[in-house]
């Protein structure tokens, strides 16, 4: 599956299935006080900006399949795997 991201594109049906997920929950994180202070807090502490809240809907709806694709290539390499074995005792 994920030598599937690497090198096929995700169907416009599957990036927009996640794009309406994170846009949903983007609105309803922000019902309440104690969920706008975490993605404030989150923003500025992990983006260095509290202000890219402002742009979130835009930037999610900015990303394409290729950005996605690009993404995993760069990203999900056997270098930055984390392996964990279970072992019952």
């Amino acid at each position: 599956m994920i030598d599937d991201l690497k090198k096929v594109p995700v169907t416009d049906w599957e990036l927009r299935k996640v794009k309406n997920q994170l846009q949903a929950d983007f609105i309803r994180r922000q019902s309440s006080n104690e969920g706008l202070a975490g993605m404030l807090s989150y923003c500025e502490t992990i983006l260095g900006d509290w202000r890219y809240i402002v742009n979130y809907g835009k930037n999610i709806e900015n990303i394409t399949p290729e950005d996605l694709r690009d993404t995993a290539n760069r990203y999900l390499t056997p270098d930055n795997r984390t392996i964990a074995i279970m072992k019952k005792d």
